[in-house]
């Protein structure tokens, strides 16, 4: 099935694009996203445009359809409005999906997906039940207690590092060498999230 598929983040766009073989990376200026959601609608629509003009993108008379991959704090409502948005330019079907569903998640592994302005937390507790934590970069006062919270929820699961925060490579050496928990790190995470999408 031709698809279209958008990986959401405060950084970046990164966009599957059936036409093309490379993701398609766009960086975002400050204030159009915010923990992962449409900050400025505006802002957002005119951003996408040009992607959409620079790379003809849905551009035939009948519009195309788009797979969204979001984090799992989205309501229901910032779904609604993710819809209307793209509805707005031009798809003619919008499936928003949270990106936990392309985790292989366990009781034995933690997934910890860093941005620069907020952090995701995925991982199957010890009575089997999902858990989901966003955590906003500025919430604790130093990284050695946004450490020490992350270990008291990962404890001692093996943790995957996804996205590009700068704050990546310390958490990686402080969980793999301080907190003894074998971590495995992708620099191009959004390939990792974007080859275990499969067509619903």
């Amino acid at each position: 099935m031709k698809k279209n598929i958008l990986y959401l983040t405060d950084n970046c766009l990164y966009l599957k694009n059936y036409k093309h073989q490379d993701i398609i990376k766009v960086k975002l200026a400050k204030g159009i996203m915010d923990n992962g959601k449409i900050a400025s609608i505006n802002k957002f629509i005119t951003k996408y445009e040009s992607l959409s003009d620079k790379y003809n993108l849905n551009k035939g008379l009948i519009g195309e359809k788009i797979l969204i991959v979001v984090h799992d704090k989205y309501t229901a409502a910032d779904i609604s409005l993710l819809k209307n948005i793209f509805e707005k330019l031009n798809y003619r079907q919008t499936q928003v999906e949270k990106e936990s569903k392309y985790l292989k998640l366990n009781q034995k592994d933690a997934y910890v997906i860093i941005w620069d302005n907020y952090i995701n937390l995925y991982y199957i507790d010890e009575f089997n039940k999902y858990q989901s934590y966003l955590i906003e970069s500025n919430f604790f006062n130093t990284e050695k207690e946004l450490f020490n919270f992350l270990k008291s929820k990962i404890k001692k699961r093996n943790i995957y590092l996804l996205g590009n925060g700068k704050i990546i490579t310390e958490m990686y050496q402080n969980f793999e060498n301080k907190y003894h928990n074998k971590t495995y790190m992708f620099t191009n995470s959004e390939y990792y999230l974007l080859e275990n999408i499969k067509a619903l």
